[in-house]
This record gives structure tokens, C-alpha cells and sequence, in this order.
């Protein structure tokens, strides 16, 4: 569970910096946003409907057209704020090496 959360936090900050960087969220972005659902959808094996229900709201967002008007970069923002912020703890413990291993012999 932690190493997808640790998966799921590292394409939402990217997905997010893209966003924050250029201020909208453009077509390669909001496809990698959906295939992020899906992919969570497919590996997911316990329950986590907090996480579910973040990326399922994000893939709507990702999957509205876009027509002449621009997609409001907000609500896609605050929902992968969302979840790096959820993912972020397991992200950072499978990044730092285990304490107590380095005290065994």
C-alpha cells in the first residue's frame, strides 16, 4: 500500500508542477490524470476510498472538455494538492531508509 501511495504522489506532484508551470493543464498532463485513475483503480487491492475518491474526481476534472474556453486550473490544483498530501507520508517513509535496520548487524 505505501509503495502505491508513493506511486500515486509522485505522478500527482509532476502532474501538478506541469499545472502550476504553465498554468493550465494541457493535453499530455490531463492524460497522464486519467491513466492515474485508472491505474490506481487496476492496482489497488484494500480499500482506500479517500484516495479513490480523490483520483476519480480528478479524472472528471482531466476528462471535461476543454472547447474555447480554458479548463479552470483551481479545482484540478486543490485536488492534487489533495492527494500528494495524503500520499506524501508513505512517499516519504519508503524514501528514507529504515532506522531500526541500520542499528541491526
Amino acid at each position: 500500500a505505501r509503495q502505491l501511495h508513493a506511486a500515486v504522489y509522485e505522478a500527482a506532484s509532476t502532474i501538478r508542477a506541469s499545472l502550476q508551470k504553465r498554468g493550465r493543464l494541457h493535453g499530455a498532463s490531463a492524460r497522464k490524470a486519467r491513466e492515474l485513475a485508472r491505474w490506481f483503480r487496476l492496482m489497488h487491492w484494500q480499500s482506500d476510498r479517500e484516495l479513490e475518491a480523490l483520483l476519480a474526481e480528478l479524472e472528471d476534472l482531466a476528462g471535461r472538455p476543454v472547447g474555447k474556453k480554458k479548463r479552470d486550473p483551481g479545482p484540478i490544483d486543490q485536488v492534487l494538492g489533495d492527494i500528494v498530501a495524503l500520499c506524501y507520508a508513505d512517499a516519504r517513509a519508503l524514501a528514507e531508509p529504515h532506522r531500526m535496520g541500520a542499528l541491526e548487524l
